[in-house]
Order: structure tokens, then C-alpha cells, then sequence
């Protein structure tokens, strides 16, 4: 799967403090506008669909195309032994599968997230085709490294995220991880948000970075040990 090498969940939402409360260890699974890539462990993937591409031996086939629009489709994958190895029994799944859902999130949502995406992007942007933006680290893509962005806010005069910002992050995550404990059969109390989660924007600059290089192929369970699943939210 094509690889993040850097990157970047409840309430209380303020600028110090995005989405965690200090008692909490990890939330549900990741929100970001990315080219989709797709873990061999367990993947749930629902999205406002635009494309999804599983690799095979030889080439690639189109998993859902372009401009078709699905309630849901799964792919079979099998789970890797690794998981025999887990200490954590409960958030592990009970089968493993890509998942691509269309009505899940409502347009209005994801097109409210992109906003906020954007308006976070606008205060830096990386010098390569990709750049991020995690509002629970701060971590902003600024040239060839990273900054953050809350201390970048408190030195403008100008409020970038609102409450309704939140309160939208917060109803799709909530979505998400329902369907997440549905779909693979794992207690909703035992899921929860773990880093890296950010927004992510990709355009056509050449690399400038190893971190603009988001192509190579990974496993997200390899990449990112405390994942279980991965989720990818489509808008453009």
C-alpha cells in the first residue's frame, strides 16, 4: 500500500487538547483526504467513493470505479498470523476484509471536513506533492518539514477551526466506529483512535521529500504497530 512516511480523538476539543481526554489511550480510525492505500491486515475502508484499486499479481484491478456509487463491497483478504501474537484479544477482528462504503458519511460532512482541511493547509503546505495536517499533534506540513499549528494560531488574529468543525470530526468518527465494530465484530468498547490520524493532501509537485513519497508499498499492521484498522474518507 502506498506508504505515509509522516504524518500525522474525543472531546475536550481546544487548541492545546484536539480530541483526547487525558485518560484516554487511542480512539476509532483515521479521517483523511488521501489517494487511498489499503492494508493486508484488517482494513475497513467507507468512504465518499471515488476510486479503490487492489493490487494484484501483475497488475491492478479497479475494485470500485470511478463515479459508481455503492452501499457496501467487500473484499475477502486472509489475516495475518501476526495476530496470533497480539496481547489485546477484544479490539482484534474477527475476520479480516477492504470495505468500501458510499453512505456512510454524508456528503455535507465530508465536504465540511475537506473545508477545514483546506483552511488548515492554507497556513502552510509541504514543498512536494503531499502535505498533512493532524489537529491532535499539531503537526502542520510547512516546506520541507513541519510546524505546529496551534502555536501558528495563537499569532493570528483569526479563529481558522470552530466548535461546529469539531462537532462535525466528532459525529463522522462516531460513524465510523460504529460500523467499524459492525462490520468486524469487534465490541465498540474496545476500539479506539490511535496516531497517526490527520488530513492529508496530494497534488502533482515532484517529491522533495521522503515524506512526499506516499507510493511505497507497506503493511499499515507493520508501518504502525498499533493499528488494527485503517480507514480512508474520500472527498475531492
Amino acid at each position: 500500500m502506498p506508504e505515509k512516511s509522516s504524518s500525522p480523538r474525543k472531546v475536550p476539543l481546544t487548541k492545546g487538547n484536539v480530541g483526547r481526554k487525558p485518560s484516554e489511550k487511542k480512539d476509532v480510525a483515521e479521517v483523511s483526504f488521501t489517494p487511498l492505500y489499503v492494508s493486508s491486515a484488517a482494513v475497513a475502508v467507507f468512504s465518499v467513493l471515488y476510486y479503490l484499486l487492489t493490487y494484484q499479481e501483475g497488475g491492478t484491478e479497479t475494485f470500485v470505479p470511478v463515479g459508481l456509487t455503492t452501499e457496501k463491497k467487500v473484499h475477502e483478504v486472509a489475516c495475518s498470523t501476526e495476530y496470533a501474537k497480539e496481547p489485546f484479544h477484544d479490539c482484534k477482528p474477527k475476520r479480516c476484509a477492504r470495505v468500501v462504503m458510499d453512505e456512510l458519511v454524508a456528503k455535507s460532512e465530508a465536504s465540511h471536513l475537506r473545508g477545514v482541511a483546506e483552511r488548515g493547509l492554507a497556513l502552510g503546505g509541504g514543498d512536494g506533492g503531499a502535505s498533512i495536517l493532524d489537529l491532535h499533534s499539531g503537526a502542520l506540513s510547512k516546506g520541507k518539514s513541519f510546524i505546529n499549528v496551534y502555536r501558528l494560531l495563537e499569532t493570528i488574529s483569526e479563529n481558522i477551526f470552530t466548535e461546529e468543525d469539531f462537532r462535525v470530526y466528532r459525529n463522522v468518527k462516531s460513524k465510523i466506529h460504529v460500523a467499524i465494530a459492525k462490520e468486524f465484530g469487534v465490541k465498540p468498547s474496545a476500539l479506539f483512535l490511535t496516531k497517526p490520524t490527520f488530513f492529508s493532501r496530494m497534488n502533482t509537485k515532484p517529491a522533495t521529500t521522503v515524506h512526499d513519497e506516499y507510493w511505497h508499498a507497506h503493511v499499515d499492521k507493520v508501518t504502525y504497530g498499533s493499528f488494527h484498522n485503517t480507514l480512508m474518507l474520500f472527498y475531492r
